[in-house]
């Protein structure tokens, strides 16, 4: 029972005893009906319980209402002996008891000391549910708020505490609140407003969601065969691990469509979303076809709906706002969420809604935050200061900076350094200049590490360098060759520019990096000078000789999770920079760069389909399958390893239908031609004038 529940119980036993008391005193004089507060018997399951003085006054005014010229109430021994006057109320057609009372001054109040007694109680009920509901909060991993004059005490607690960094935010999760917020609620679409209609104009009760809000013209969402279930969690772990798993009628859906996709015909998969509305893989390759027609909102949507299927099917101990559910990404029935939730996120920055594309970057990051899959530490930093969350980015710094290296990559160096600016900006009193010492460190150690992004973001925004930064040769892009650390590196920082120049693009944030690359420019000549002569490093001096030993040799070898996001993110300029030795084109739209030499449940499915199919193929069509080129060397192949047989059994059907398919027309006519029994006639060419 909540504390606001056992207060109002405590009133009310107290405003009955005064009743009794006036009751016992005065004689009766006419009957009214006294107005008392409702008991919520689900009070204890709701909300937040509100400062004691506010409850304790706002109930005593609503609890009871005396009035002069009334009747006393019975007191609950005569209520008791008497059952039948108590049903009376009920048959007169009021809701509440009917009381008899007598006629009582305004001013009486309750004794002091009962008050004194009731708030005793209550501060000790208070305080055992508080502590019930802290051990309940840290058993379900989920922060909870137990009042509500302590949970936006300071804001900067908050963002900077121990709160774990990958902690969601639900209430930023929503892009139309955040819209609302910012441009007020006209700018609102009108497909978000209303209840939801069937195609009868009937109301549907929608499931209520969080990471999508579903619309008008959405269709009803029925059983998809898609659930979550959980999965084993390793030993000595605290986190939730879960999986999606197809039901048989969604693997047949799912095997259609990788036919239709083999067939490359739109038209299929558009047939198969048609029937299957909220078929995630359908969905996903549709939106890649609008978005190169450049019909970028409607490919938005489909996005949307995907993440709306993925929702309904969650587990129900999956909480988004936790940061201890995993999923793992080697499952193929995961991988569909994954790249859902990376295509909202830039969706989301499109639209300008960069604090949900935050969230929703904590909560892609949570699900597997020690492989991140699809490297969300490329731009997680960048999208928390476009949300103005600085302090969580140096709270990042703080937690993961050591263990994770996060120095060493170009984003997080800049961002930290950029943070720190604007946290001291925004900390300043009015009329202070702000203290950028801390700021100005930081950033001439990213400089000095990775001198390649001074020119990168100043072409990138359009501007000039100082002859003296510019034309220096620690700045100068080189030329890098592909695959060597130099170009990996090259690749970071230019797609770390390509997201994030806006924010360096102001002419007094232009004006503080090339201050600051000044300042590098004369300690690295320095340095170089000591180094030379042989004279005593300083500490100066040992960073520059291990940024410089780094730069050539830490960054051999791109991650597969890092490839992937640039293929996703379709930034030309550095995906050109990938090693020439990566293929880039592996997988598909729906499964980019999937995990290598991983089997999917499908693949038994299709082979058990292919060989189906081999089966009942005639000596005609084997005969056309050997003509292809290459064709027995992949036989030979697909001998050695059998997971090459899907690849090419459609790599031969593509090449197969081409060959095939003009050789049984031409059977088909010549049998026609000859057929004396009447079968199919193949009909005279037009003479031609």
């Amino acid at each position: 029972m909540a504390g606001r529940a056992l207060r109002r119980a405590l009133q009310e036993k107290a405003a009955q005893d005064l009743v009794n008391q006036a009751a016992d005193s005065e004689s009766e004089d006419e009957d009214e009906i006294v107005t008392t507060k409702p008991h919520n018997p689900f009070a204890g399951l709701m909300g937040d319980s509100d400062d004691s003085e506010k409850s304790d006054s706002e109930d005593q005014d609503t609890s009871i209402e005396v009035k002069k010229g009334t009747k006393s109430v019975e007191n609950n021994s005569t209520k008791e002996s008497h059952p039948k006057e108590a049903k009376q109320p009920e048959q007169s057609g009021t809701s509440s008891s009917k009381k008899k009372k007598k006629k009582k001054k305004k001013n009486k109040s309750q004794p002091a000391d009962t008050h004194d007694k009731s708030s005793q109680n209550d501060t000790g009920g208070v305080d055992e549910i508080e502590k019930s509901l802290q051990e309940i909060g840290s058993m379900l991993g989920e922060p909870v708020a137990i009042r509500g004059d302590l949970q936006d005490d300071n804001d900067d607690q908050q963002k900077t505490g121990n709160r774990f960094v990958l902690t969601v935010e639900r209430r930023f999760l929503n892009a139309d609140a955040e819209l609302k917020r910012l441009f007020g609620s006209n700018i609102l679409r009108e497909d978000r407003r209303g209840a939801a209609r069937d195609r009868h104009g009937r109301g549907v009760v929608l499931r209520k969601t969080i990471l999508a809000v579903p619309k008008q013209d959405w269709p009803r969402l029925r059983a998809t065969g898609l659930q979550m279930v959980q999965a084993d969690t390793p030993e000595g772990s605290s986190d939730l691990v879960f999986k999606f798993v197809h039901a048989p009628d969604y693997q047949k859906i799912q095997l259609d469509f990788f036919r239709a996709v083999n067939s490359m015909d739109h038209a299929r998969i558009s047939a198969i979303l048609q029937a299957h509305p909220f078929h995630i893989d359908s969905l996903l390759q549709m939106s890649e076809v609008l978005k190169m027609n450049e019909e970028n909102q409607l490919a938005a949507d489909l996005v949307e709906r995907a993440i709306y299927s993925y929702e309904n099917a969650f587990h129900t101990l999956f909480n988004v706002s936790a940061g201890n559910c995993r999923l793992d990404y080697n499952i193929f029935e995961n991988r569909g969420f994954y790249l859902a939730m990376f295509r909202h996120i830039r969706s989301l920055g499109n639209r300008g809604c960069w604090r949900t594309a935050f969230e929703f970057c904590k909560l892609l990051l949570s699900l597997s935050p020690d492989d991140d899959p699809m490297s969300c530490m490329l731009i997680i930093d960048y999208l928390a200061l476009r949300a103005n969350e600085n302090a969580w980015v140096k709270q990042l710094g703080m937690e993961w900076g050591e263990a994770r290296q996060l120095h060493w990559l170009p984003n997080f160096a800049f961002s930290l350094a950029f943070a720190e600016r604007q946290y001291a900006i925004q900390s300043r009193v009015d009329g202070e200049r702000a203290d950028l010492t801390v700021a100005n460190s930081m950033l001439q150690k990213a400089i000095l590490r990775f001198p390649d992004m001074v020119n990168v973001i100043a072409n990138k925004c359009g501007a000039t360098l100082v002859p003296d930064v510019a034309n220096d040769e620690y700045f100068v892009l080189k030329s890098v060759t592909n695959g060597s650390s130099e170009c990996n590196l090259r690749m970071l920082c230019v797609l770390y520019v390509w997201m994030s120049y806006e924010l360096w693009k102001p002419p007094d944030v232009l004006d503080w990096l090339q201050m600051n690359a000044r300042e590098v420019r004369a300690q690295v000549a320095a340095s170089k000078s000591r180094i030379e002569t042989g004279q005593t490093l300083s500490d100066e001096d040992k960073d520059y000789k291990i940024a410089a030993d780094r730069r050539k040799g830490h960054y051999v070898g791109v991650p597969r999770n890092i490839v992937r996001h640039i293929v996703i993110s379709e930034c030309e300029d550095a995906r050109s920079l990938i090693s020439k030795k990566v293929n880039v084109t592996e997988g598909s739209a729906t499964d980019p760069m999937p995990p290598p030499n991983q089997k999917t449940t499908y693949d038994a499915l299709l082979e058990e389909q292919r060989a189906a199919q081999t089966h009942n193929i005639g000596t005609m069509e084997m005969l056309l399958r050997s003509m292809i080129p290459g064709f027995q060397e992949e036989v030979a192949a697909i001998a050695q390893d059998p997971r090459l047989a899907r690849r090419a059994a459609n790599r031969n059907d593509n090449r197969f239908v081409d060959l095939a398919g003009g050789i049984r027309e031409a059977l088909n006519y010549l049998a026609g031609e000859n057929d004396d029994d009447g079968g199919p006639q193949a009909e005279a060419p037009e003479d031609i004038d």
